[in-house]
């Protein structure tokens, strides 16, 4: 059979209803994807599988076969360090409340851990605040080569890849994802395809909303080798944990045990500061609020990023436990090594 006889029967087979839909393997998943991906097939087509993969919900060996597809469109890169941890924020952004990724980022790096975060602009349907709108209010060069940031890990620690980088057919999907509206499974594949590895370890921590979502999560890249998954429920998604309740979360080791994680900022003196309603969270806003917090002007945002920091420094074998984590990230803020690794991660752009 040719690959659109094979397109047709998946949507023959998909598209019929939540009660007669049959599922797809892993491997006809992964021929499906690669198809849209390679823009074999039609918009109207990718978009009518899309969705019926969304309305009939998508299964574990469909997902497994997408992030497949996913990942070999994907520009990887071993980057020329022993660790590599990857923060994994959804690409379509944020509205409520702000998140800094990618000062967290530079805290990391400035107590040793070398970090990576990827995105893109915009992404439908949310078409929030996102990082890369972020780092360029800040001049960073939010466009360098996969290569070029995997190096910048070894030496300043951190870096910005974005989606039309390391997957340009994924990037190409952007007016696809504009016509079909709601949310596809690549929403939350993409935060999915590591597109820089380790030498010998990568360890991803990743949000979700909704319950369920961790388990899902865990189960898609469970049998990724050298990959160690830490899931937490962070507001919108993203891995940045509230600073007035704790984090409920759940951790995998390379060995494939899950366990139940739960992250409570009074454990570690963080103060329960909020951000105030009438905020209104711009690029230029959160921008401003994350320089200031490794300027060391206190308040919200610092209590977050050094919270969200402490307990990843915790959880990468840094610091014995989230407390230490957050006086060692504290630490880095206040001798400014922090602000030095956020100014050197940016990139030529900021020069």
């Amino acid at each position: 059979m040719n690959a659109e006889s094979r397109f047709e029967d998946y949507i023959r087979r998909v598209a019929v209803g939540p009660r007669a839909s049959r599922d797809l393997t892993r491997e006809e998943a992964r021929d499906a994807l690669d198809q849209i991906l390679t823009k074999s097939v039609s918009e109207l087509r990718a978009g009518v599988l899309l969705i019926a993969l969304r309305m009939k919900r998508e299964t574990l060996d469909e997902n497994r076969g997408m992030l497949d597809a996913l990942r070999e469109h994907a520009c990887g890169v071993v980057a020329p360090v022993d660790a590599v941890l990857d923060l994994a924020d959804p690409y379509n952004g944020y509205r409520r409340v702000p998140h800094f990724a990618p000062f967290v980022a530079a805290v990391l790096a400035a107590a040793g851990v070398p970090t990576v975060i990827h995105g893109g602009a915009g992404i439908p349907p949310k078409r929030g605040c996102t990082h890369r709108a972020v780092l360029r209010e800040l001049g960073g060069d939010v466009d360098a080569p996969v290569a070029a940031i995997a190096a910048r890990l070894a030496t300043v620690g951190w870096g910005y890849v974005d989606v039309c980088q390391h997957s340009p057919a994924l990037a190409a999907l952007r007016s696809l994802r504009d016509e079909i509206v709601k949310r596809p499974a690549l929403s939350a594949l993409e935060k999915l395809i590591l597109p820089i590895r380790g030498r010998q370890e990568t360890r991803l921590a990743v949000g979700y909303v909704h319950q369920g979502y961790d388990e899902a999560l865990h189960a898609v890249v469970e049998d990724d080798p050298a990959l160690v998954v830490r899931v937490v429920r962070g507001a919108e998604g993203h891995v940045d944990l509230k600073t007035w309740t704790e984090t409920k979360g759940m951790d995998r080791s390379i060995g494939g045990t899950l366990g139940a994680v739960s992250l409570d900022p009074t454990d570690a003196g963080i103060a329960p500061l909020r951000f105030d309603p009438n905020l209104q969270v711009t690029p230029s806003v959160v921008a401003q609020l994350g320089a200031d917090a490794l300027a060391g002007v206190g308040g919200p945002a610092a209590e977050q990023i050094v919270w969200t920091a402490g307990c990843l420094l915790h959880w990468m074998a840094a610091a014995p436990d989230p407390g230490q984590g957050v006086e060692k990230a504290r630490k880095t803020i206040a001798d400014g090594r922090a602000r030095e690794c956020l100014r050197a991660g940016l990139g030529s752009a900021s020069s």
